[in-house]
């Protein structure tokens, strides 16, 4: 509760949005999906990933953050958002199947399960 009312009243204001474009953040989310299979099913690691990067790109060390700190740069917008990290994965996914993870197959398969066991109760 003290943590939310410190970074609810924090006293500098808040910046603008990040100036990473979803170009830059596509390419970024490309190059680490081809890099790493298991971003490919987990967001918080590919979200971790990147903004791992563009904090080291700002200069900072994000190995010697607190959570405290970390929450700070994300609300000052110094950190992308997930929701637009994630946005440029599903786009990458939809265009590349190759990059696809294992979820998606399993989706996919359960998906036509459920389509046929609905056809049933018609």
């Amino acid at each position: 509760m003290i943590l939310l009312k410190q970074l609810y009243f924090y006293p500098q204001p808040m910046t603008k949005r990040n100036p990473k474009s979803i170009t830059d953040i596509s390419a970024m989310t490309l190059k680490i999906l081809t890099e790493d299979p298991r971003t490919r099913d987990d967001d918080q690691l590919l979200c971790a990933i990147i903004w791992s990067r563009l904090a080291m790109k700002q200069g900072l060390d994000v190995r010697n953050k607190t959570g405290y700190e970390f929450l700070l740069l994300y609300v000052q917008n110094k950190l992308v958002s997930a929701d637009t990290i994630t946005r440029a994965r599903r786009k990458i996914q939809e265009e590349r199947p190759s990059l696809r993870g294992k979820k998606y197959v399993e989706r996919q398969m359960k998906q036509a399960q459920v389509i046929s066991e609905l056809r049933t109760l018609e």
